[in-house]
């Protein structure tokens, strides 16, 4: 009995040997920079993606595993690390985010390396701003310029020269000087007055509306007048030859005058 017992064990530890020295099963290695994702996130993973061959202007439809690739610009990419869509899947192209930069504009879309010194999106171009001196000026029609956001102002998509850019502003699509200019009714009118002194004087349906300077003007109804002039009821008199009476502007005598 002792012995039978024994050539049991004997055999149970030469089984439980034979189990933990079997190797497991050879795994797939997964594809050259492929980046695969947990199984816990790729259920479902077969997608389709309508991919074009300009060949032959043609949109086929193709299965793919979104786990190992995805779809961008109407194609399929393999997945590797860092690797992502700039755009989407009908329109754009894959971009490295450590390596390179995604531009896009009016639904397009392009990716510079950020080694050629581009790191500042303009449109579809990238430029060097490592100076944070540059500015993307957007217009419609048109495409987006750069400019110098100390020397040039972008005034309704337009780019021009300022000199000074601590004392501009724009009116409309034209700069101004704050020093020596305004743009007190915001029409895209360049008044020749100070901005510290400029207003706007509107008539009483606020349709007419004209710049003055307070300083040495006054508002009548849509009318700028000076100290030698008088708003009569809504209109401008000369004090010199008229005055204001009953709401009404009248002749001075010039005998009375006199």
């Amino acid at each position: 009995m002792k012995l039978y017992i024994a050539l049991l064990a004997i055999a149970a530890a030469a089984v439980v040997q034979g189990q933990e020295g079997t190797p497991p099963p050879p795994s797939v290695p997964p594809p050259v920079g492929a980046t695969l994702i947990p199984p816990a996130r790729c259920k479902r993973a077969i997608q389709t993606c309508a991919v074009f061959d300009p060949s032959t202007n043609e949109t086929t439809d193709v299965d793919y595993d979104h786990c190992l690739q995805f779809c961008c610009g109407s194609a399929v990419v393999d997945r590797s690390t860092d690797v992502v869509c700039c755009g989407n899947e009908v329109v754009g192209v894959p971009y490295n985010t450590v390596t390179q930069v995604c531009c896009n504009y009016n639904h397009q879309y392009a990716a510079h390396d950020l080694a050629d010194g581009g790191d500042f999106c303009c449109g579809l171009n990238a430029y060097n701003n490592t100076a944070r001196d540059l500015g993307c000026c957007v217009g419609y029609p048109g495409d987006p310029q750069m400019f110098n956001v100390f020397t040039e102002m972008c005034c309704a998509g337009i780019v021009q020269f300022a000199g000074d850019t601590a004392y501009t502003s724009c009116c409309g699509d034209t700069s101004y000087d704050r020093r020596t200019q305004s743009c007190p009714c915001q029409i895209p009118v360049v008044a020749f007055i100070p901005e510290k002194d400029a207003s706007c004087c509107y008539d009483s349906t606020m349709s007419v509306q004209t710049p003055y300077n307070r300083s040495s003007e006054q508002c009548c109804n849509g009318v700028a007048y000076t100290v030698d002039q008088f708003c009569c009821a809504g209109v401008v008199g000369d004090i010199a030859t008229q005055f204001c009476c009953g709401n009404e502007i009248t002749a001075v005598d010039p005998a009375v005058a006199g």
